[in-house]
């Protein structure tokens, strides 16, 4: 079984200082392991574990140059980090803080007795402040104090984080983690022999100093520390999380990026330090510039130090520290119990060296089957729980009836046809793991091809590893704020057309009944024409009508229900090449039609783009009349930009503009339901109207909306939102990993399916709340704990393979919106209104979640004033 695996970056590679050990370093670390086991913290075991920590080794790699008393006490401080950690690791807020005040007041009082039945770690800091303070030198002691009280507010904050589930940008973390690391107040031990003025210890330069080593310090710390936090659901306050989150990458490409970004701020200290020493001898003499150069040189030896000691040390490594060193290659752990972490300890407490351990030795164990607990029992001997999902009434309610049942459990198994193992990834910690974490370790399988492939081609959807990370970067451009900005005024044009076909529909009452999935279909699909291909639709194809573009993509989109149920058995057991009945064959023709009209419009765009660029005239696509640009004319431009290994060709282009325009279907589902609540639930409807009319006042015909306030009207924003959590518009998604994996204690053997239901993600209890299936646009508005999460919501998908075009998305439908609501009232036809409080029957078999049989509306014209 092949074990996954991450590649550490080579931090310190270049980095001037060498390893450096304290001549004093068995002699102190006794004396300060005696006096932390001397306070009873940790029973056996655990105290056991903290000293293979060695976190005496840590001071005496980073302070290799002071005396033996100074020495005990940069030792006696890494045992009051430690213990500080360890009591407000596991506390909320209020908890943190009542520990920090108690901790601070024992360090302003380092002579005064502490009260009876005390917290121990006040008596512990009093102790270590009364024999350090008697050796510091008064600048020391002028900084020790402020900087500790930082220290302990940060740790207080973060710890509302936690209980917030809450993850931080860049900025914010790095704003949060200068303190949190302890940095600033083990700098003001470098300090002991030092008395330079308070002018020059303050001045930018030397902030900026103090700022990188800080930043340096906490980033190795945090690469180190990622895999044990993360095996143990602690990860939320480290860069590598962070950066995830942020950049929307894998773990592997956020260590690329943290090592570049690591060797740039390097490079600055270098740089200011110079700066640095011929400022202090030019206005402050010769002495004090030797005292600086002395403290630049200790900031400097902290990130030697901190690195040598994460391999020296057991606290993230365990024994096999000096291996890692070499290789930079660390295995990926399962997910463990916080409270468990294999070793029995409590989290955080040593013991990472037992769970790599243990990790290795299974890795040679061969012929695992999937072990889950969580999984329905009542099997078809061969089919599974195959014609339970199919003949059930939603095509998303089996699985949301197991994840009621096991709301908890990372994964639930369940049989398909032939009895195949598959996996329901059931929390939001399994989706993140999966979707960043560990993105690139999985891939769609041919099942998830089978089932859309078919229509939308390979393209960005499909392809894996550098592949996909190229193509994504060429889409990617496509999809910016200037480009969008080019392509909003043709769906703009669109949605015109949309408001004047309903008000020719008009009955005398200004009233008209629409078939709602139809009908946004239709507007969806001719928007997605023009903006991804510049051209009408209608007009691509032949004489046939049934060979036309818009007929062969409803055909294989919307196929009756033979042709559906053909297609979902395909998508486990490849039926499609052998089953004569019309109802596939027809299926076949309509993709391999799309398919050819789509080289066709491509090839004839390059000829005329070419024609363009040779006469000097600027090009036109034929559908859009000057409006705008589109997608495809942007394609070619680019791939005639590109060169060498970059460039796109011509299949590569069918497959991403068929991605594209599969894309509209989201849109129109996405709009079905919006219309299905702005019907039945009124208040909302009126809510919106009454938002969206002062944007509008006072536009005059023919006039744009700017869609700049459109996109930051904020009840729009959370009704858009919560319309595609309540109704996520897509079924389902598949992965299956490349390679054995373990994931949230999982082991997942290579191969095996796992099934995404986005309703699953999107409508989860444990992330929501109570009212998960309430529909509340007012939620989204202040959004806590893992509801504030990306991966609160899965309807895009999350990682680094999200949806491209899912700002575009927003934008498309919030713009029909409000010419929608601006026009019309939306009323409930008498059927809809039968229905109460109960939800439309959903089709199944079904790639998307639409009523079954339609939906039927009407839209009342509003009388202006």
């Amino acid at each position: 079984m092949a074990a996954v695996k991450i590649k550490l970056p080579d931090f310190l590679g270049y980095w001037q200082w060498q390893r450096e050990l304290s001549p004093y370093y068995e002699e102190v670390k006794a004396e300060a392991n005696a006096w932390a086991h001397s306070f009873g913290f940790f029973d056996k075991k655990s105290q056991d574990a903290f000293d293979r920590c060695d976190f005496s080794k840590l001071a005496m790699l980073t302070y290799p140059y002071m005396n033996k008393a100074q020495a005990r006490s940069a030792c006696d401080l890494m045992v009051l980090f430690y213990v500080f950690d360890e009591y407000t690791d596991i506390e909320d807020e209020s908890g943190a803080r009542k520990i920090a005040d108690i901790v601070m007041d024992a360090l302003r009082n380092p002579s005064k007795p502490r009260p009876a039945g005390e917290l121990q770690i006040a008596e512990l800091a009093r102790q270590y402040w009364a024999r350090a303070s008697a050796i510091a030198s008064p600048m020391t002691k002028k900084h020790f104090i402020d900087t500790f009280q930082q220290f302990v507010d940060a740790v207080v904050e973060q710890a509302a984080d936690r209980e917030g589930d809450r993850v931080r940008t860049i900025d914010e973390f790095w704003a949060l983690r200068e303190h949190t690391g302890g940095c600033l107040p083990s700098f003001n031990l470098i300090e002991f022999d030092l008395d330079f003025p308070e002018e020059l210890y303050q001045h930018a330069k030397l902030e900026k100093l103090r700022e990188i080593a800080n930043k340096s310090v906490a980033a190795c710390n945090d690469i180190y520390s990622y895999n044990i936090e993360r095996a143990r659901g602690h990860a939320l306050h480290n860069i590598v999380t962070v950066a995830m989150y942020e950049k929307d990458v894998d773990v592997q490409e956020v260590m690329v990026w943290i090592n570049n970004w690591h060797n740039g701020i390097l490079a600055d200290f270098m740089r200011i330090r110079d700066e640095v020493q011929v400022m202090a001898r030019r206005d402050y003499g010769d002495a004090v510039a030797k005292q600086v150069a002395f403290y630049v040189d200790g900031l400097a030896r902290w990130i030697r130090g901190s690195d040598d000691w994460h391999f020296e040390g057991q606290r993230h490594f365990g024994e096999l520290g000096p291996q890692i060193r070499l290789t930079k290659e660390i295995l990926v752990l399962p997910r463990v119990d916080a409270t468990d972490a294999r070793t029995g300890l409590p989290a955080g407490i040593g013991g990472d060296g037992d769970m790599i351990r243990e990790m290795l030795e299974t890795t040679k164990v061969a012929g695992f089957q999937i072990s889950v607990p969580t999984h329905p029992t009542d099997n078809h001997p061969f089919l599974g729980q195959f014609l339970k999902i199919l003949l059930h009434p939603s095509p998303i309610g089996l699985h949301l009836d197991w994840h009621a049942k096991w709301p908890r459990a990372p994964f639930i198994r369940y049989l398909g046809i032939g009895n195949q193992e598959m996996l329901l990834i059931n929390t939001q910690e399994a989706h993140r793991e999966i979707l960043q974490t560990y993105c690139y370790a999985f891939k769609k399988p041919d099942a998830l091809y089978r089932l859309v492939g078919e229509i939308s081609g390979r393209g960005l959807l499909f392809t894996e590893g550098d592949e996909h990370k190229r193509q994504r970067k060429f889409i990617s451009a496509l999809f910016t704020v200037p480009a969008l900005k080019k392509i909003v005024p043709v769906f703009q044009n669109s949605i015109d057309d949309m408001i004047a076909f309903f008000n020719r529909k008009m009955d005398a009452d200004g009233r008209v009944t629409i078939e709602v999935v139809d009908c946004f279909s239709n507007i969806a699909l001719d928007i997605a024409g023009k903006t991804v291909m510049g051209i009408n639709l209608d007009n691509l194809g032949t004489g046939d009508p049934s060979l036309n573009f818009r007929a062969s993509y409803h055909r294989a989109l919307q196929p009756h229900l033979l042709s559906a149920l053909i297609s979902f058995i395909n998508t486990f057991v490849p039926v499609r090449g052998w089953i004569p009945l019309e109802a596939n064959l027809g299926y076949v023709r309509a993709t391999e039609n799309l398919r050819r009209l789509m080289r066709q419009c491509i090839d004839q765009r390059f000829v005329d783009y070419e024609k363009s660029v040779k006469t000097g005239t600027p090009f036109t696509p034929p559908g859009l009349k000057g409006l705008g640009r589109d997608l495809m004319t942007m394609m070619v431009e680019e791939a005639k930009a590109t060169k060498g290994s970059e460039i796109v060709s011509e299949a590569e282009m069918v497959d991403q503009i068929l991605n594209l325009l599969v894309g509209h279907e989201t849109v129109a589902t996405t709009l079905t339901w919006a219309v299905y609540i702005l019907a039945t639930r009124p208040e909302i409807q009126a809510a919106l109207r009454a938002e969206m009319n002062p944007t509008m006042a006072g536009r005059q015909p023919g006039d744009r909306p700017d869609w700049v306030l459109i996109d930051r009207l904020p009840y729009l924003d959370g009704f858009c939102k919560e319309v595609l959590r309540r109704y996520a518009p897509v079924v389902n998604s598949f992965r299956e990993p490349v390679e054995d994996i373990t994931v949230c204690g999982t082991f997942i053997p290579k191969g095996t399916l796992m099934y995404f239901s986005f309703s699953v993600a999107n409508l989860d209890k444990n992330v929501w709340g109570e009212d998960v299936e309430e529909f509340k646009p007012e939620r989204w508005a202040s959004l806590k704990g893992s509801a504030a999460s990306p991966y609160a919501m899965e309807s895009f998908s999350n990682g680094p393979r999200i949806c491209v075009g899912k700002a575009f998305t927003y934008l498309e439908i919030k713009s029909i919106l409000v010419e929608l609501l601006t026009n019309f009232h939306v009323l409930p036809t008498p059927e809809l209104a039968a229905l109460g409080e109960k939800q439309p029957v959903l089709q199944n078999p079904s790639i998307t979640v639409v009523p079954k049989g339609g939906l039927r509306v009407t839209l009342e014209k509003i009388q202006e004033n």
